[in-house]
């Protein structure tokens, strides 16, 4: 109800406040382009987005240079997943793109707050994991990504003296939205007391200390601009003095003391940097009153005057921090003027000594230990400055001293980090993501969708109570289906299947539809080893029979729509001691001795709706029906504990079983020689498919360490003509690939058409069940056979 209400404001807002939006945005310096990118149109930031990944926000530059070490530390915990940034200022997307170029898989703009902005982004990602810094409370960004199935995660979390009374007056609609949030991680136990106040969980609420601590320390990660490098080896300052992030007013408030300096330390150089880029003007004409030469950052040339004392306006963005690492001595906006401060942090990484103003509020926690451990000097008013900035300008041994203690105090705070980092690990590895319908399409497509559930129920209710009759076979039959259309690895768990009741003596025979063959109608019986052509008997029996040739050679496959007439066919032949009923869960005209149902790790049940909105084929509460499940694609980094529980929640009886797909080798399609994955590593390779889970299969290919350059799909069970080899050969050459990889299956439907103009192989996987030998003696009870 509250998510429904603020979203109708929202709504009602719309039309005026769009407008302000953007007017304010191109007045704090966006584009247009960033503007719209902000409106949840994300732009490719890759070829593809890669998946699994991690959507990680922060507001402004502060927030950005405070994550890098959390953002380094998720890399390190998180090797596979892409990590994408959003910031939600033009100087944060600025600095985020230059800091994080070798860290993010794509910079983004951060969506306005409207559901269909932030439901762009996510359905762009796919994430796992949204991780939000500091005091980004944006509800939509909570609301969707729950209804992603992405994880949530808070991370330095801070309400500020300002914000906090405001959130607890809120507390009816952030209790919503913080109670979407599967962790907090607070800087202070004072800002726990906070988010409790304003509505979140105390269970979900830690502390997890201050990300900034967390700095890089090495002095030469911040290297001087050649400009201005070279100016101060020109001009050759005794001293230099940095005030860093200044807000309205301030450079006024600064000039005594400028001044004061300038007057006892002739040979100085002051260097004031504006919080923001709107101010650069404004902050050159108040520098004016100091009485010296004022030259601004943008206009430094080889032949700029190098008499000093001089003030230096660095109108520029991103090389503040290496301006601190040169200096003296340095002052930290913000705190003159009541704003509340910013992030001290910066210089004390450095060792180097800190003044500011009585305004702290902002890093209340963080001023109030350097402070009384003797490691930063805060002035009572802005007329304190001028006296307290001359004394360290003249005491070197003083600076040094506080400078120092700053910085062992800093260093003894160190990591928060790596409390992020594991968390953020935790929580990506519960996630259960899936990908919810458009409100176009939910409104277009729900009527239709809620009547194909209906007759499922209705059908399923007929068999049970034999209004329907089902048909038993007199050979035990073991059905292999999902609850979903296409993509689980049906085909891989039936080869396994056969494979492993073949290693026990047992003979086995396969029921299918053999879905793409060009006449369904009619049974055709394809024996191991048989050259079947994909568009008589489909491409999965096809390429089955051409697997078991070696694995099963007894096996035989019956293509049929009848399922139990082609299983009366078989046992007439005789010497079939169990059928396996290939994608039969739905097929309950048939009796079977065992169900086992697949459900897809990477999207379990869709996206949670019947077709034709989603991809279930019935509600996941049929689930009751099986006997075992076996989730497939299980990843090494997830846990898959949550979907687990969700399993054993709709089925307590069911034994619950992980797989996960391997590479097993790569065959070229020219030769059909087999080729170890290892070939591949490393390659720039064009991948194509036509099968019900692509991305899966992308995935794979990605596994085996190659560069796709080039991706292509094609429809499920698709029949490749001469004509789109000739196509995807010429994107693959456009693109710069070495190779073409494709999947068994399809390498089936490319036998009847041209030739690759390139290395062309077919990626072959193995199915790799946990407890094998469990699952197999649970249908053999089943089947009341021995093995």
């Amino acid at each position: 109800m509250v998510r429904l209400a603020y979203n109708l404001l929202l709504a009602v807002l719309a039309p005026a406040a769009i407008p302000y939006w953007i007017l304010r945005g191109r007045a704090k310096g966006r584009s247009w382009g960033d503007i719209g990118r902000a409106l949840g149109i994300i732009p490719p930031l890759e070829h593809t987005i890669r998946q699994p990944s991690v959507w990680f926000h922060a507001v402004s530059v502060g927030e950005v240079q405070s994550c890098v070490p959390f953002l380094q530390g998720l890399r390190r915990a998180l090797p596979a997943a892409a990590i994408y940034v959003s910031a939600g200022t033009a100087t944060g997307l600025g600095l985020a793109r230059e800091r994080l170029r070798d860290l993010a898989d794509g910079v983004f703009p951060a969506p306005a707050d409207f559901p269909w902005c932030v439901a762009r982004v996510l359905r762009r990602l796919e994430p796992r994991l949204l991780v939000v810094a500091e005091t980004e409370l944006w509800p939509n960004y909570f609301f969707q990504a729950k209804r992603f199935g992405a994880a949530t995660l808070i991370v330095n979390g801070r309400l500020s003296d300002r914000s906090a009374p405001r959130y607890r007056r809120l507390r009816h609609l952030f209790r919503s939205v913080l109670g979407s949030v599967d962790a907090i991680l607070v800087q202070s136990e004072t800002d726990r007391d906070r988010f409790l106040g304003a509505g979140a969980d105390a269970a979900v609420t830690l502390l997890g200390g201050n990300l900034k601590y967390d700095f890089d320390s090495d002095a030469s990660a911040a290297a001087l601009p050649p400009a201005i490098d070279a100016y101060l080896k020109a001009a050759r300052p005794d001293l230099v003095l940095v005030a860093g992030s200044t807000r309205e007013g301030e450079e006024a408030m600064l000039v005594p003391a400028l001044r004061s300096i300038a007057e006892r330390t002739p040979r100085c150089l002051a260097v004031v940097a504006p919080r923001h880029p709107h101010r650069f003007g404004e902050a050159a004409r108040e520098l004016q009153a100091v009485g010296v030469p004022v030259l601004r950052r943008s206009r430094l040339v080889s032949a700029a005057s190098t008499a000093l004392p001089a003030v230096l306006l660095l109108d520029s963005l991103g090389e503040l921090a290496s301006l601190y690492a040169r200096c003296d001595l340095a002052f930290v906006g913000g705190s003159l003027n009541g704003w509340g401060g910013h992030n001290v942090l910066e210089p004390v990484r450095f060792a180097k000594p800190v003044v500011v103003g009585p305004y702290m509020q902002n890093f209340r926690t963080i001023a109030t230990g350097l402070a009384a451990a003797g490691g930063l000097l805060q002035v009572k008013s802005a007329d304190d400055l001028p006296e307290a900035l001359a004394r360290l300008a003249a005491d070197r041994i003083k600076r040094e001293a506080l400078g120092r203690t700053g910085r062992a105090f800093a260093f003894a705070q160190r990591g928060a980090s790596e409390k992020a980092a594991d968390q953020a690990k935790r929580l990506f590895a519960q996630a259960l993501p899936r990908r919810p319908p458009s409100t176009l399409a939910l409104a277009a497509l729900g009527l239709p969708s809620a009547l194909w559930s209906a007759l499922a129920l209705l059908r399923r209710k007929a068999y049970d109570s034999g209004v329907l009759a089902v048909r038993r076979l007199a050979v035990p039959v073991v059905s292999v289906g999902n609850l979903t259309v296409g993509g689980t690895g049906k085909t891989p768990a039936v080869a396994w299947l056969v494979e492993r009741l073949r290693e026990r003596g047992l003979v086995t025979a396969v029921l299918t539809r053999g879905y793409g063959r060009r006449d369904e109608s009619g049974l055709r019986v394809v024996r191991a080893g048989d050259a079947a052509d994909p568009r008589e008997v489909g491409d999965e029996p096809a390429m089955l029979a051409r697997r078991f040739a070696s694995t099963a050679p007894e096996t035989r496959i019956a293509v049929c729509a009848d399922r139990f007439a082609a299983g009366r066919a078989l046992e007439a032949e005789g010497g079939i001691d169990v059928f396996v009923l290939d994608d039969g869960f739905q097929h309950m005209q048939l009796h079977r001795n065992l169900d086992l149902v697949l459900v897809d790790a990477i999207a379990p049940f869709g996206n949670g709706y019947a077709l034709p909105l989603g991809r279930l084929r019935e509600a996941p509460g049929a689930l009751l029906r099986a006997d075992a499940v076996l989730i497939t694609r299980c990843n090494a980094e997830f846990d898959h504990a949550a979907l687990c529980r969700t399993v054993r929640e709709m089925n307590p009886d069911a034994r619950v079983y992980r797989s996960r797909m391997a590479t097993n080798c790569l065959v070229e399609l020219a030769t059909g020689r087999e080729e170890s994955p290892e070939l591949a590593a490393g390659k720039r390779v064009a991948a194509f498919c036509g099968i019900g889970n692509p991305r899966s299969f992308f995935g794979q290919v990605r596994s085996i360490g190659c560069e796709i350059v080039s991706e292509r799909t094609f429809r499920d069970h698709y029949s490749y003509t001469a004509w789109d080899i000739d196509t995807l050969c010429q994107a693959a050459r456009k693109s710069g690939a070495e190779a073409m990889i494709t999947t068994a299956k399809d390498a089936i439907n490319l036998a009847v058409s041209g030739h690759f103009k390139l290395p062309a192989y077919a990626l072959h996987i193995e199915l790799e069940v946990e407890h094998p030998s469990v699952l197999i003696a649970q249908i053999a009870r089943k089947i009341s056979r021995s093995f």
